[in-house]
């Protein structure tokens, strides 16, 4: 599927023009505008280098000022956002598997570490940021990050899964 979204703050649109896609032998036309933007992209947009066109920030990144921009800014490490189009650091609330959050600002969280041995991060938005120093006290309502079921371990550092608790 082809998504090509424009949101600008002064939009300026070319008259309609035809566009033709061929698409597993199968040719789609179909009726669109260009649109370019003047004033500057929208937050959660950004124009690619050598294009004309604002297209959403991917998912995982965010851009919150209107401006000119060729690339939006990624979320920290192991943090990812819900989906396309993200317009702050505030959007970042989703751990990706492997990790588990240590410092978080509400909602957003702003670093992750690796899950340690004898526990797995299965990702996931958390309810809180976790102290790598008392895992011990660990909430069990956490649901990024789990200890191994007693008497298994992790082999190594990010486990995603509780199937990577061995004996």
């Amino acid at each position: 599927m082809l998504r090509i979204w424009s949101r600008c703050d002064d939009l300026s649109v070319t008259p309609p023009t035809q566009l033709t896609l061929t698409c597993s032998d199968q040719v789609v036309r179909v009726l669109c505008c260009a649109v370019l933007c003047p004033a500057g992209v929208a937050p959660g947009f950004y124009t690619p280098e050598g294009s004309s066109f604002a297209v959403e920030c991917p998912q995982g990144t965010f851009k919150s000022q209107p401006g000119a921009a060729t690339a939006c800014t990624a979320c920290p490490g192991g943090v990812t956002t819900t989906g396309l189009g993200s317009t702050s650091l505030a959007d970042c609330t989703v751990m990706l598997p492997g990790v588990y959050p240590v410092q978080m600002n509400g909602t957003a969280v702003l670093e992750a570490k690796l899950c340690p041995q004898k526990f797995y991060c299965g990702g996931g938005v958390p309810l809180g940021p976790v102290d790598p120093a008392n895992l011990a006290g660990l909430n069990p309502d956490e649901p990024t990050i789990k200890a191994c079921p007693d008497g298994t371990w992790t082999l190594a550092l990010q486990a995603a899964s509780v199937e990577e608790c061995c004996e």
